[in-house]
């Protein structure tokens, strides 16, 4: 449905806030997209101030999520998401995954990502290094 629902946006807020230490989110639907694309995202606006809310007030780090074919980084003051995007092949029959690393002393989050075909990093552009906000 593109919705969280209130009963789970309040049992997520509940975790949240019983829990002190740095988060990483895992959810279908992207939250925004600062290109303005609306199709592929959370449908409920309040559900998504809601959530961009709960980022400062509870540090979470970034949002994982899917449902949109194309991979991207999204960034909005606190907020950081990344679309991990799909296995569907590109323009050229190329499918991809992607490997982060998360770094705690250096406090980054590395994003890698690989052509199935040949294991190869590729394109160059998909290596991007994300410093957690303080």
């Amino acid at each position: 449905s593109g919705t969280l629902g209130t009963k789970q946006l309040n049992n997520f807020e509940q975790a949240l806030s019983s829990d002190s230490k740095r988060k990483f989110v895992f959810i279908h639907y992207p939250i925004i997209f600062t290109d303005g694309n609306t199709y592929f995202m959370l449908a409920d606006p309040a559900e998504k101030l809601k959530l961009l809310y709960l980022t400062d007030e509870y540090t979470i780090d970034m949002f994982f999520t899917g449902h949109n074919h194309e991979p991207s980084f999204d960034t909005n003051g606190t907020f950081a998401q990344y679309v991990a995007g799909s296995l569907r092949p590109d323009k050229d029959d190329i499918r991809y995954w992607t490997f982060v690393t998360v770094d705690e002393a250096a406090q980054t989050l590395v994003f890698k990502r690989y052509s199935l075909r040949t294991g190869e990093t590729t394109p160059s552009t998909w290596i991007r290094t994300y410093n957690f906000i303080p």
